[in-house]
């Protein structure tokens, strides 16, 4: 190894002086590692040195950076490593001359050296030259600075890197930056500029600093440099580009601090005068200059940038710039002169503070806004400084105007986020006492955003010794107001769900506010003692239900055993109240009683989310805490005090009861488990009828948590299976099949209780089971009853939709399931069965039947039965072979666009949807009922509606629209379901070429019933859709003439930077024209 050969080299130059081994091989074997040169060359005498290196130079003569000279140049690169590091420029500042020339012919090869290990050692040794003091080192300093440089540009460059070459930075003045040969390092360092991980270093803004200071004429390129970059680089290099040009200003003086005053003005007007993205950066650059702009020359130099564009820029047409301008005074203000006197001083502030005031009075939202926040943020940080009648004038106009601005509720918002900045100084607070009771509107304002900034702000007063937020809002109108807060929340939260989360509302959702509404409220009730707490919250359930319900479901930051004790008070309280113990005039309450039922779901709320190990078995983690809140619990929670009421009491008591249950531990309550089994059994086996969806649900979800499904409900499915085998025999239902089937309708509109059914491998293939008993069950029904005579469905018609519905659900959410299992089969799975019952139903002989009802026949009575001698079906056949094909083209919708990416087979799939269509549509004009046709082209609606929000294509949606559209009659559809279905495919697919041309045909063609023409023409000249095609559609109403004045007006609606305000005058003219 080469540790070895070090080893012995060094004991082979114990025995002979260090003279000898300067030869090839000699010099070769110093490479290696393990060679202790040092001590050899400090043996050697000063007279030696030039010796030493005379014979190195001889020997190593012209040697070049390739790979058969590496082993010769390491060991000359190791021996001049050495050497360098023994020197001392104290001692002797003469370098001795071969040395020197060795030195000369390295940094030569320095750069194209491919070993990285010789590359280093030669290096360091002329880094240690040009660090001391010797004569002549200034010949070295290019190279060293182009290595170090080049090290910094490497892509696994580290911090040390780049301070290396900070400690060398002196070297770089010392350099000639007007010869020809700086262009390679003036490329290099521009490079280091625009590199992120050097920006973002330790000595990152130092350096760049110096880069921007070392010589006038490089001073723009680096500037340039920086612009280049800004707009695509992080905060973090953003901040560190600030702060090293207010270093490089600081230390600038003559040329260069004018060549900066001038980078400084370019990034001012940059910050005026851009886009809003733009300037937002241009102001991050400034950011270090704005925040020192209180020294006195800073000062100075920001009031000769500003002077001569800042205040002119707040009276510019174009609002953007307005805007940005407006934003600046945040950073800058006050912008006064050094050498005013105190009463130009003066006059010079009130100018400033008016016209401060006039942006918030500003035609243009954006710079009322910034305008509100610029002047809050004044106040805040020069309160004491400002004249009074200037703060009162200001919040006047923030009061009178800015937070009463109808049409702008990001305006109002930024009133009351303003105000909260104002009251972080202390000095505000009995002014802003004053002024913060008339702003109560915002908490009621119609924007959820202004809301949000109000109940911050109201937070910000509940943390101000000397404000109160009971003296600005009364606790009625924030209870009042948390309760609506909350349902705005849920509704929100639903229309989000329905809506796949595609339209997401800009501002934050109400559920946000309400979560701060109880942060802000919360103090009031749990900083309080437990007998306190009980008593507040009986009056809050006594007067203030929703409210109370609500701060506890928001409520995040409450420790944990203040929740459970809260619960496990009330609970105790609320049976005592129950069986009149401990009230000593006063008789039990009825258990029915609202009050009772409210306690428990706030009993319920406040132990859900709570863990089962921190009030159940003792945990791990803080044990002395979980035991003691057991013992608290379960000593106020006992199973003998609600048993009776479990086991009795039916409706809204009973699952109150179960939903506090659900959050404990089910060993505590073995009777308790014993009867949600049973209860969940009978339900099954046919009992269920008498319960309502609430209380299976109730039962369901508890049996999910206390691990007492898979058990409870096995009944159930032996019951459908059952009811699969009878009905394939087209025999009647059994009882207990309705009651299986409400249990499974429960368990799956549930999605806690859904979810643990599909994860469970025996449950999910019990359900695939039924699915597929009762698709097996309707094939061969349907089969045999084409084929009797008399009743098409048996007397077990009306169980048929009920189970297909439910059949088709199970099937689609065993298909889509999530974590299934890698081992489960999914051969014949939801587009399978889906597959055979389409199959099945648009059969030829189903299609032969369907003709043979259609044919003219003799009259018939009207006895709404089958006639067994003429072997047509009853009504009732018919309505349920409408239903049944309804529930199986909804589930075949959604299937198809459940699986975006599996389309390999969409065709064939529309060509079955079609033809069930045909049969649907075919089926329901039969009977004697009419309004079957309506119901029929309603359902056919609501789907092509939901295939136009499922991002179908365009083609097969405006297809499916024309289908419709013809099928429509005098009578058929209703006129609102017609409209309907116009505004919504033709809003959202009027760019399509082939919606142009299905309209002009439904306009000028008779192949369409008249009403539907009419309805169309109505639909165009709304104004509301294709504003771009009615001209050409409808030529009576708009002639050649409008086409062209459209585009004239369009091309009017184009904003300029002259004319911004007109903008909104124009379209709406333009709308009027139309």
């Amino acid at each position: 190894s080469s540790l070895g050969t070090g080893n012995i080299i060094s004991k082979a130059m114990a025995s002979r002086r260090l003279l000898d081994f300067v030869d090839v091989p000699g010099i070769v074997a110093l490479g290696a590692d393990g060679v202790d040169l040092q001590a050899e060359l400090g043996v050697l005498e000063p007279e030696e040195h030039e010796d030493l290196w005379s014979r190195a130079l001889k020997v190593a003569g012209q040697f070049h950076a390739n790979e058969a000279c590496l082993p010769l140049l390491r060991g000359f690169a190791s021996l001049l490593h050495a050497f360098a590091e023994g020197l001392d420029a104290a001692r002797v500042p003469l370098l001795p001359p071969s040395f020197e020339e060795a030195a000369h012919r390295c940094q030569e090869l320095l750069l194209s050296i491919p070993d990285v290990q010789t590359q280093a050692l030669i290096a360091r040794a002329l880094e240690r030259i040009c660090m001391d003091n010797f004569r002549g080192r200034e010949d070295f300093y290019g190279g060293v600075l182009m290595f170090l440089v080049g090290r910094c540009l490497e892509s696994k460059a580290t911090g040390a890197d780049i301070s290396r070459l900070y400690r060398a930075r002196d070297l770089l003045v010392e350099l000639d930056w007007d010869h020809e040969s700086i262009e390679s390092l003036k490329m290099q360092l521009m490079r280091c500029v625009a590199s992120p991980s050097f920006v973002r270093s330790q000595h990152g803004p130092e350096l760049l600093s110096i880069f921007f200071t070392v010589h006038s004429g490089f001073t723009m390129e680096v500037h340039n440099t920086v612009k280049n970059q800004v707009m695509y680089c992080r905060k973090a290099a953003l901040k560190n580009y600030g702060v090293g040009l207010f270093k490089a200003w600081k230390r600038s003086d003559g040329t260069s601090k004018a060549q900066l005053e001038q980078c400084i003005q370019d990034w001012a007007v940059l910050a005026i005068r851009t886009s809003r993205k733009s300037a937002e950066r241009a102001r991050a650059v400034l950011e270090e200059l704005h925040r020192n702009h209180l020294d006195e020359s800073a000062n100075e130099m920001l009031c000769r940038m500003y002077g001569p564009i800042l205040w002119r820029s707040l009276k510019v047409a174009n609002s953007e710039v307005r805007e940005n301008t407006a934003r600046l005074l945040h950073y800058t203000f006050p912008l006064i002169p050094n050498d005013l006197g105190v009463k130009e001083r003066e006059q010079e502030l009130s100018k400033q503070l008016r016209l401060l005031r006039e942006t918030l009075d500003d035609p243009s939202e954006p710079v009322r806004r910034v305008g509100v926040s610029s002047a809050c943020s004044i106040l805040k940080n020069y309160w004491d400084m400002l004249p009074p009648a200037e703060i009162a004038e200001l919040l006047t106009v923030l009061l009178n105007r800015s937070a009463r601005d109808k049409k702008a509720p990001q305006v109002r918002a930024a009133v009351a986020e303003g105000f909260t900045w104002i009251l972080e100084n202390a000095l505000s607070h009995p002014t802003m006492g004053a002024i913060l009771p008339q702003t109560t509107d915002l908490l009621n304002d119609r924007s959820p955003l202004v809301r949000a900034a109000f109940v911050s702000l109201l937070n910000a007063v509940s943390r101000c010794h000397g404000l109160s937020v009971s003296g600005i809002v009364s606790n009625e109108a924030l209870l009042l107001r948390l309760a609506a807060e909350h349902a705005e929340g849920q509704a929100e939260r639903l229309q989000k769900g329905l809506q796949g989360g595609k339209h997401a509302s800009t501002g934050p959702p109400s559920e946000a506010v309400a979560q701060e509404l109880s942060k802000l409220m919360a103090p009031s009730l749990f900083q309080q003692d437990l007998v306190q707490q009980v008593t507040r919250c009986n009056h809050l359930i006594q007067h203030w239900p929703l409210a109370l319900l609500a701060m506890l479901t928001n409520l995040r930051d409450v420790p944990l055993p203040d929740r459970v004790k809260l619960a496990a008070a009330l609970f105790r309280a609320g049976l005592r109240e129950v069986s009149g113990k401990g009230q000593k005039k006063a008789p039990a309450t009825d258990p029915k009683d609202p009050k009772v039922t409210t306690m428990l779901r706030v009993v319920g709320v406040l132990l859900e989310g709570i863990p089962t190990e921190c009030v159940g078995k003792t945990s791990k983690k803080k044990d002395s805490m979980s035991a003691e809140l057991t013992k608290f619990v379960y000593g106020h929670i006992k199973e003998d005090d609600f048993k009776h009421l479990l086991a009795d009491s039916e409706g809204t008591l009973r699952d109150e009861l179960l939903y506090v249950l659900t959050s404990l531990d089910p060993q505590k309550f073995p009777c308790s488990a014993e009867l949600i089994t049973s209860q969940l059994q009978l339900a099954c086996q046919g009992a269920a009828g008498g319960l309502e969806v609430s209380g299976l649900s109730a039962l369901l979800r508890t049996a999910v948590r206390w691990e007492l499904l898979v058990t409870s409900l096995e009944p159930a499915w032996q019951h459908l299976v059952g009811a699969a085998e009878r009905l394939s025999q087209r025999l009647a239902v059994p009882a207990e099949a309705a009651g299986a089937a409400a249990v499974l309708e429960a368990a799956f509109r549930d999605p806690e209780v859904r979810s643990a059914l599909l994860r469970h491998p025996e449950q999910a293939a019990s359900l695939h089971r039924v699915a597929q008993s009762l698709t097996q069950a309707l094939e061969k029904a349907w089969t045999s009853g084409l084929a009797a005579q008399g009743a098409l469905f048996g007397p077990g018609a009306a169980a048929w939709p009920r189970l297909l519905s439910l059949a088709l659900r199970v099937a689609l959410h065993l298909e889509y399931r999530p974590n299934a299992a890698d081992g489960e089969t999914k051969s014949d799975g939801a587009h399978t069965m889906l597959a055979r019952l389409s199959q099945v139903l648009t059969s030829e002989a189903s299609c032969d039947f369907l003709k043979s009802l259609e044919a003219p026949a003799p009259k018939r009575r009207k006895t709404g039965k089958a006639s067994e001698a003429s072997g047509l079906p009853s009504e009732q056949d018919i309505e349920i072979s409408v239903r049944l094909h309804e529930r199986l083209f909804e589930a075949m919708n959604a299937a198809h666009f459940l699986r975006p990416l599996c389309r390999a087979d969409s065709r064939d799939v529309l060509a079955r949807s079609q033809q069930l269509e045909e049969c649907l549509w075919c089926w329901a004009s039969l009977g004697q009922r009419n309004s079957r046709q309506l119901e029929a082209w309603a359902h056919l609606a609501r789907l092509l509606q939901q295939m136009a929000h499922a991002d179908a294509p365009a083609a097969d949606v405006i297809a499916a629209l024309q289908r419709l559209l013809r099928r429509a009659t005098a009578v058929v559809p209703a006129d609102v379901e017609l409209r309907q279905v116009l505004q919504a495919t033709m809003s959202r697919f009027e760019a399509q070429p082939e919606m142009a041309k299905l309209l002009a045909s439904i306009l000028d063609d008779g192949d369409f019933e008249p009403r539907v023409a009419e309805a169309v023409r109505g639909e165009l000249l709304s104004c509301k859709v294709l504003r771009s095609r009615r001209c050409k559609l409808l030529p009576e109403q708009f002639g050649a003439g409008a086409i062209a004045d459209q585009e004239k007006r369009s091309m009017a609606t184009i904003a300029t930077p002259s004319r911004p305000a007109e903008r909104e005058e124009v379209e709406d003219a333009s709308e009027d024209v139309c």
